[in-house]
Order: structure tokens, then C-alpha cells, then sequence
């Protein structure tokens, strides 16, 4: 670039070598303006120069910064990535150098990048520390899974020791402990657990196998274990193990108390009726036994034997209160001297003391050391037994050492926690089993008393060993009784059949011997209450009875009296059903049980009802009604016996029973003569049928007039509407009598040409048919009919069937004749041999009139 002169170029004196004259002009001020201009224009070069300079080197620092942070950020993700990957490693086995080396080749790989070595080379001292650090992590994992394995591995022996089989030898076991103990002691030399607590891990291992492994024992040993010593032998000799547990003499729980040895101690009240003095020889379900009260300090819950069963921890308490009390006999007697002696080749120990005394009481024990005398208890345990038992029994399992106190009192009340549960559920099964046997022999004992089977065994139940001794008692007891029983009715049916019980109904011993005989055929009178054919046997059976014996056996007049106080309609129907079918065998079938009178008027009510046309349930229901007590609430004043009374009175008024007469009269079935004969003993029976049906209604409704008159039209109709009554005229015997469910009332007997006339023609020529005899119109006689056959009128006339009519004749000497029935309650007319006859009366008419017709007259003579 140009350089512009600065003022001294310019404003010098000229060279005299020239020789050419210079003007001698002071130009310096102008020399320095000129020279400040091109300073100025120099610097002004300078300045675009410079510009220029600083935009290169901006863009080479542009670039080299974005290397460099390329680089940082990718080192920084790479040993971020390095280290997340040190969890996952699973071997310390070449884990360090490989993630060194790893680190190192990703540090040089990162720094290739960027392009200035100076640069470069400070970077990579910079993250020379970054790099170790990972290593260093590397190293630290790689320590922890060396550190883990080594743990893992003794973990592994310690789980391995405890699954070790062994065969119950407590010395063993205590070796295993020991073994373990070393693995702990080998963690904590190589540096992997520390001091402390390698010594609570030895302390916890020992605790833990010594736990476990007396948990694997039965209960009575877990139990002996925890209590350890004497105790523990006499809890497993005296009980097993079992709080709950009582003997076939009483002595009862862990160790086997008795009455009187804790009343000695202070700790039981006997009862009133309790015998202390044979407490030990009678057996545990005496008299008075375990009646009295128990008191032992710090359990105000246990009372009663049943509580001092449940509770292991009081019957704990009573047996350390027996040690104290055998300390101060040991000290009294100076029965210390023995310790530590051999009685009969038995070592003496204080716990052999406590044992003997246990056993045999204080004089027991004394009388052992001090004479030899081996008193033995009932089971044949004597008392230097006892005392072998204490001595041999020594300190208890080892295992139990390494178990503290209160371990061992957990150990001890989770076991007998578990043997009291298990006891429960035992006995719940044994109750359950003797139940279920005690149900399938009762059973087997009631189908032989209903002649079902053959009767069992009286042995078979002496022997069942399911049985507990109440249970057995009481089925023997029901054994012999039934047995007694079969052996009576046997002999009272041998006496029915051979007919000795016939007649004398008022016979008390006869009576009984009809009720045997009838329970051997029908064990269960309520199947007569049943609707199905065991029911209707049973019933036959029952009629039976009556009518040869003259006797309603007792258990069955016991279940229909108590079917007439009942308020369901269907019991009530079922029971009448009976009792109406007995009377209809035997009027006097009731007439030696209690109740007669209620039987018999309900059974003559229900057969009205059923004689008028009711059904059965609605009999039933009628009576079943009145029994219900919100019956006589609704209509105190009306259903009282009272007003009953009453009404029954103003009922037999003259002016009532003339307005029956007068309708029956005149009534359209009445021919309307007012001279129609009237039976009186049919009249009183309208009249009674009146009273009864009229006083139901007024018991109903409340209403005098209105039950007079709908009980009127129900029984002899109402002329003036046309209405039929169920008693009405008939002229089957010539001459208009009164009669239920007369022909022409009938609806089962149509008219046949115009008439019912062929009800008493066809009886007539059954009569002719059946006995030769021919009889007339006026002699047929309507025979008062009973309960049964009323019905079946009843039953038939209601469904529009024929109705069976009970008839008879007047033979030539004026003797009623019945005609035989073949099985039916009467006769029964038939309305097509009716049409058929007049059929053919008319097409004989009708021949007889066409031959008439075309008769050819005879020719006149010449």
C-alpha cells in the first residue's frame, strides 16, 4: 500500500549538491496539516485492515470452540455411560481394566476431533482425572461383587448347614452351630463384615437354627425343650404336652393336677359334694368332681376346670407354687440330706424331689427315701420312677442354651398355643364322629322299631370306639327300651290277630295292647295326616282297628285332637278326615280317650259341612277359622258362647221352623200342595241343619235376619226366586216326601221325556232283575242314609253326576229289603237307559201305529 510522506519527507532544507536555488519558504505548518491528513488516512487503512483480521480470526476461534465442545460434551456422555453400566456388571473378573481401557479409548477418540494440538493436548489433561474416576468406580464395583459373592457364598453355606438332614441329636446340631459360626468368623477376617456385626450375625444364627430346628420337633418336645430339665421331662411323661388333656382319674393339664393337691396349695376350693379323700381312685366323671372353685393369683378368669384347661400359663403358676411348697416340706422333713445320694440304684436330685413329690405327695416321697417303700399311683408309676425321670433328665436339649428366655417362653406358648388348637379341633372331629355314629345307630334303633330292619347289636355299640361314654350310655339305654318294646307289641300283635284283644274297649290293658300291636304296624301316626298311599294304608289299618276292637288306638286320638286346635285348614281337613272315617267304622271309636266329646263334635260338624254340599278344605277351613284367635277379636259380641247361645235359642222358634215347612210346601219342587207329608225325624233334621248352618253365618257376618235367611235358601230353597235348597220333595216313592239331593233336584238326572220318573221305574226293574220279586212304586222305602254315603250324595249331586240313592223295599210282609249294591253306597239311576228305553217304547209306538194304518179291513160278507 502507498505510503503517504510524513512532514519531515517533506518540509526538510534542499540538497546543495543540486546546485539549483531553493526558495527559502517556512511551509512547516502546511507540512504538518498535509502529514495529519495522511496520518489519518493511514489509520484509517489500518482500521479496515484490522477489521478484516479480527472476522478471520473470529471464524477460526468459532471453530475451535465447537470442537472443543463437541469433544467435552462427548467425553462427559462416555464416562456417564461407562459408569450406568457398572450396576449391570454380575463379575469383578477384569472389570476394572476393561472399563480403564474402555475410558481411555473413548477420551482419544473424543479428542480427535478437535484439530489445535495445543488444544488438544490441554483437553485431554483436563479430563485425565474423569477417566481415572471411572476407573476408580470400576474398582469399587468390581470390590462390591467380589465382596457379594464372598457374602452370597457364605449365606449359601449357612442355608446349607440349616437344611443339613440329622437324625434329632441335639450334640449335632450344636456342631452345625459351630460350623456356622465359622463362615460368619471367615466374612469378618476377610474384611467383608466388620466386628460388630459379625458378632450380632453368630448371635442370630445360632438363634435362628436353634428355633428352627426345635420348631421341627413334635409338640410335647418343642414343650419339654423350652421348659427345659425336670420340667420339661415330667410335662412330656405327665401330659404329653397337652394343657387340655384330662385322665380317665381327673388329673388334669400339663401336669397332671389334682383337687387335692391344689387345695393343699391353696389354689382350689372343692365343691360341696366333692370327696378329697377318694379324689384318686374314683374316675373323673364322679359325682361332685372338679365342682369347687380355683383361685390362683394373677388368673382372676380361671374358675372352673373348663378354664384352667385353657390356660397354660395358670396351671405354670400352680406348678411353681408346688415348688415352693415342696422347698419348705424339703427343709421341714430334712429330706435334704438325700440329695446327691442313690436310693435303690435311683441318684436323688432336688428335682428327683419335686418329681417324687409330685407324684406321691410328701409322704410318698418321704416314705421312699426313708424305707425304700416305691409308692406307685394308679397307672403303676412309682415314685423313684419319678426320680430316675428328674435325675436323667439333666439340663434339656443344648439347643434350648442358645435361646434366651423370652425366646423360649414364646417357643413354649406358640406350642401349646398350637397343641390347645389342634386339641380343640381333634375333640370338634371326635364329637362330630361320635355324633354321626350316635345318629346312624339311633337310627338303625328306630328303623328296627319300625320293622325295617332287624335290630342291631347290643355290642356293637358297647364297643364302638367313636362313641364317648354319654352318648353310649344313652343309646344303650334307648336300646333296651326298644328291645322291651319290639318284645311287647310282638306279643300284643299275636294277641290282635289271635283276636283276644276284640271288644271291651274300656279294658286299660287291652287298650295298651292295642295301641303295641297298632304301633308295630304304623310306628308314625302322623303319616295319616299325609296324602299319599302310605297314608291311605295307614288309615285302613287304623279303621281296621276300630272296627274289630272297638279302640282308637291313643296315639292316634292324641294327633287329631291336636289337629282340631289347629289354625292351618289342611292340617285340620286331614285330621277330621280320620276321625270322620273312625266314627263312620265305629260311632263309639272315640269313646274311651280323652277329649271324646271335642273329637266328636268336630267330626259331626265336618260331616254336616260335607253332607250340605261343602268340599273338604272348605269344612276345614270353616273349623280351622275359629281356631285362630284374631277370629273372636274381630266379632267378640257375636262369637261369643253367649251370643251362640242366644241366637241357637231364638232359633227353635216355632214361627222359624213353620216358614222351613211352608217353603218346602209350596216350594216349586214342593208339587205346591200344603198338604206334603212331613217326617218328623227328617223334619228335626232340616231344623237342626238350619240352626247350625244360620248360626255359622251369624258367627260371620253379625247379622241375625241375614244369616237366618241365606242358612233358609241354602237349605230349602227360596220359592219366590226360584232357588233350590239341598233339601227338597221327591215323588220317587209315590208319595211326596222330603229328602237331600232329591232326583228332581238333581242336576245329574235329566228329564227324559219330559219326567224323572225313570229314577224309581229302573229301581223297580233292578229289583225284578236281582230278585224275582216285582214290587211297586209305593213300596220303595229312602233309607236314612250315614255320614259316608250323605256325602257321596253330596259329592255327586255338586259335580252333576247321578246321584247314589240309599233304597230299599217292602217285601210281601211289609219287611224292609235292601237291595244288594255290589260295593256301592246305593243306587244309581242311569239317564241313557232311560232315553234308550223311550226309544224304543216310542218306535215300538210307531210300528204298532203304521201297522194300524195299513191294516187292510176284512172284506164285508156277501
Amino acid at each position: 500500500m502507498a505510503r503517504l510522506p510524513t512532514g519531515e519527507d517533506l518540509g526538510g532544507p534542499g540538497s546543495l549538491v543540486s546546485g539549483r536555488p531553493i526558495a527559502t519558504y517556512d511551509v512547516s505548518a502546511v507540512a504538518k496539516g498535509a502529514e495529519a491528513v495522511g496520518r489519518g488516512a493511514q489509520d484509517l487503512g489500518n482500521a479496515a485492515i484490522g477489521a478484516g483480521v479480527q472476522a478471520m480470526r473470529k471464524e477460526e476461534r468459532q471453530a475451535e470452540t465447537l470442537e472443543e465442545a463437541q469433544a467435552r460434551a462427548g467425553i462427559v456422555m462416555d464416562m456417564a455411560t461407562l459408569r450406568a453400566e457398572l450396576p449391570q456388571a454380575t463379575t469383578d473378573e477384569g472389570l476394572e481394566q476393561s472399563v480403564r481401557e474402555r475410558a481411555a479409548a473413548a477420551l482419544e477418540q473424543r479428542l480427535a476431533g478437535v484439530t489445535d494440538p495445543r488444544r488438544r493436548a490441554l483437553l485431554q489433561e483436563q479430563y485425565r482425572p474423569t477417566v481415572n474416576e471411572t476407573g476408580i468406580a470400576a474398582q469399587s464395583r468390581a470390590f462390591s461383587l467380589r465382596t457379594d459373592a464372598e457374602k452370597a457364598a457364605a449365606v449359601q453355606t449357612l442355608q446349607n448347614l440349616r437344611d443339613t438332614p440329622d437324625d434329632g441329636d441335639p450334640n449335632m446340631k450344636t456342631e452345625i452351630i459351630r460350623a456356622g459360626h465359622g463362615v460368619i468368623d471367615g466374612l469378618e477376617n476377610g474384611g467383608y463384615i466388620d466386628r460388630a456385626l459379625a458378632a450380632r450375625q453368630r448371635q442370630e444364627w445360632a438363634t435362628g437354627y436353634a428355633f428352627d430346628s426345635l420348631k421341627k420337633l413334635p409338640p410335647v418336645e418343642i414343650i419339654a425343650a423350652s421348659r427345659g430339665g425336670w420340667e420339661g421331662a415330667l410335662i412330656r411323661r405327665e401330659s404329653s404336652g397337652n394343657p387340655r388333656v384330662v385322665n380317665s382319674l381327673g388329673y388334669a393339664g400339663l401336669y397332671q393336677f389334682g383337687a387335692p393337691l391344689l387345695q393343699t396349695l391353696g389354689l382350689y376350693t372343692p365343691g360341696q359334694n366333692e370327696d378329697l379323700k377318694g379324689w384318686s381312685k374314683s374316675p373323673k366323671d364322679a359325682p361332685g368332681k372338679w365342682s369347687g372353685t380355683f383361685a390362683i393369683p394373677g388368673f382372676p378368669g380361671v374358675r372352673t376346670l373348663a378354664d384352667f384347661r385353657e390356660s397354660p400359663e395358670a396351671q405354670r403358676a400352680a406348678f411353681q407354687a408346688s415348688q415352693t411348697f415342696y422347698d419348705g416340706e424339703i427343709e421341714k422333713r430334712g429330706l435334704g440330706q438325700f440329695i446327691g445320694k442313690t436310693v435303690q440304684g435311683v441318684p436323688i436330685t432336688r428335682e428327683g424331689l419335686y418329681s417324687m413329690m409330685h407324684l406321691g405327695g410328701v409322704g410318698g416321697a418321704e416314705g421312699a427315701l426313708r424305707r425304700g417303700e416305691n409308692a406307685k399311683d394308679a397307672n403303676g408309676s412309682g415314685v423313684l420312677d419319678y426320680a430316675r425321670m428328674a435325675a436323667n433328665a439333666g439340663p434339656g436339649d443344648p439347643l434350648a442354651g442358645f435361646l434366651n428366655r423370652e425366646q423360649r417362653e414364646l417357643l413354649a406358648k406358640n406350642t401349646q398355643d398350637q397343641v390347645i388348637d389342634q386339641d380343640r379341633k381333634a375333640q370338634a372331629t371326635r364329637i362330630q364322629e361320635a355324633s354321626a355314629q350316635a345318629e346312624t345307630f339311633e337310627r338303625s334303633i328306630l328303623d328296627a322299631n319300625a320293622g325295617l330292619r332287624p335290630m342291631i347289636s347290643r355290642s356293637s355299640i358297647e364297643s364302638d370306639p367313636t362313641l364317648d361314654e354319654p352318648r353310649r350310655n344313652t343309646l344303650l339305654r334307648q336300646y333296651d327300651s326298644t328291645t322291651t318294646g319290639l318284645r311287647e307289641r310282638a306279643a300284643a300283635v299275636e294277641a290282635f290277630n289271635s283276636g283276644a284283644l276284640d271288644g271291651d274297649p274300656f279294658n286299660a290293658d287291652k287298650r295298651k295292647q292295642i295301641g303295641l300291636a297298632y304301633a308295630q304296624v304304623v310306628p308314625s301316626p302322623s303319616v295319616l295326616l299325609q296324602s299319599d298311599e302310605a297314608a291311605e294304608r295307614a288309615r285302613v289299618v287304623t279303621v281296621e282297628v276300630a272296627k274289630r276292637t272297638g279302640v282308637v288306638p291313643e296315639a292316634v286320638s292324641n294327633l287329631v285332637r291336636g289337629t282340631l286346635v289347629a289354625t292351618d285348614p289342611v292340617r285340620v281337613e286331614r285330621g277330621l278326615l280320620v276321625a270322620s272315617r273312625l266314627m263312620a267304622a265305629n260311632q263309639h271309636a272315640f269313646a274311651t280317650v280323652p277329649g271324646r266329646e271335642q273329637i266328636e263334635q268336630a267330626a259331626a260338624e265336618f260331616d254336616y259341612h260335607l253332607g250340605i254340599g261343602r268340599s273338604a278344605q272348605e269344612a276345614a277351613a270353616i273349623i280351622a277359622e275359629r281356631n285362630d284367635p284374631a277370629w273372636k277379636a274381630k266379632l267378640p259380641g257375636m262369637r261369643s258362647n253367649e251370643a251362640a247361645a242366644e241366637f241357637m235359642k231364638e232359633l227353635k222358634d216355632e214361627n222359624t221352623i213353620n216358614e222351613a215347612r211352608k217353603r218346602l210346601a209350596t216350594g216349586i219342587l214342593g208339587f205346591g200342595r200344603p198338604d206334603l207329608a212331613f217326617d218328623d225325624r227328617q223334619m228335626a233334621r232340616i231344623n237342626s241343619d238350619f240352626q247350625r248352618e244360620a248360626l255359622l253365618e251369624y258367627q260371620r257376618t253379625g247379622n241375625k235376619d241375614s244369616a237366618t235367611r241365606l242358612a233358609m235358601d241354602r237349605l230349602v230353597g227360596d220359592p219366590s226366586t226360584g232357588r233350590r235348597g239341598i233339601y227338597a220333595a221327591t215323588n220317587i216313592t209315590g208319595t211326596p216326601t222330603i229328602m237331600k239331593y232329591a232326583p228332581e233336584a238333581a242336576p245329574g238326572y235329566p228329564p227324559v221325556g219330559g219326567s224323572k220318573d225313570y229314577v224309581a221305574d229302573q229301581y223297580i226293574e233292578d229289583v225284578k232283575a236281582l230278585t224275582g220279586r216285582e214290587i211297586k212304586r209305593s213300596d220303595i222305602v229312602v233309607v236314612p242314609t250315614n255320614a259316608a254315603a250323605e256325602q257321596q250324595m253330596a259329592r255327586a249331586f255338586n259335580a252333576g253326576r247321578p246321584v247314589p240313592y240309599v233304597l230299599g223295599f217292602k217285601d210281601e210282609k211289609g219287611v224292609l229289603q235292601a237291595l244288594p249294591m255290589n260295593g256301592s253306597v246305593g243306587f244309581v239311576a242311569d239317564p241313557d237307559r232311560a232315553r234308550r228305553a223311550l226309544g224304543e217304547r216310542f218306535s215300538a209306538e210307531q210300528a204298532r201305529n203304521r201297522a194300524a194304518a195299513t191294516a187292510v179291513p176284512e172284506p164285508f160278507g156277501p
